[in-house]
């Protein structure tokens, strides 16, 4: 198995939304598998000049952590919500389109703001080691608005280590690692692909958290054997 790391910077933060909400936008957390693939995808096909499509059956696990220690600072503390002007007169019916009142809507909108952040992502799977290049294209990370400055890029291939302990920022699968203190981890459920969520341990606030876990060397670090 072969591994992509890198490592960048946001300007401002973040804006993902669960698929299918529209009125009301809640904001997730942390970036989902699904984004990070994405991110990916858009990419290689921005470098290669090309689509390149089956990205999510090369990529066994795509994973996000903060490359950043902040003691007591909460993930959670960094999300908010926004009261924005959306154009609503496409989705009113027709006889409403053209009066004033129903052209436009508050929507609530959620986002994630930590500019300037360091982040971490990780991608594993077959084959992916000559994507590394095209990684350095990766330019946001969920809406158009939610700017990504790649700062380093790794590839390397995977070796396994016996079981153990490890920390890591980033999140993991729920049914691959358990916590050494659980009250410094929270579970998420995250889209990896359409149709397809995934359980998850995330650290609760901006630092690194102790699992129990089998472990794989990726780049000189440890890293959940997925």
């Amino acid at each position: 198995m072969e591994a992509i790391v890198v490592r960048g910077q946001f300007h401002w933060g973040f804006a993902i939304r669960e698929p299918l909400q529209s009125a009301l936008q809640s904001p997730l957390f942390l970036p989902p598998p699904g984004t990070l693939i994405g991110a990916l995808a858009r990419a290689v096909e921005k470098v290669e000049s090309r689509r390149y499509g089956g990205l999510e059956d090369k990529i066994k696990w795509a994973a996000f952590g903060f490359d950043e220690k902040i003691p007591g600072l909460s993930l959670t503390s960094l999300a908010i919500v926004d009261i924005n002007r959306h154009l609503k007169a496409p989705y009113s019916r027709k006889e409403r389109r053209s009066l004033p009142e129903y052209k436009f809507a508050a929507v609530p909108t959620g986002k994630v703001y930590v500019p300037a952040f360091k982040v971490v992502l990780l991608y594993l799977g077959e084959g992916i080691s000559r994507l590394g290049q095209a990684a350095w294209g990766i330019s946001r990370l969920g809406s158009k608005e939610s700017l990504f400055t790649v700062l380093e890029v790794q590839m390397c291939r995977v070796t396994e280590r016996k079981d153990g302990e490890l920390n890591t920022s980033l999140y993991v699968p729920k049914d691959k690692a358990s916590p050494l203190v659980p009250d410094n981890v929270m579970e998420l459920e995250l889209w990896r692909q359409e149709g397809e969520k995934v359980k998850v341990y995330a650290p609760r606030m901006l630092e690194e958290v102790p699992y129990k876990a089998e472990r794989v060397e990726i780049c000189d670090q440890q890293y959940v054997k997925i």
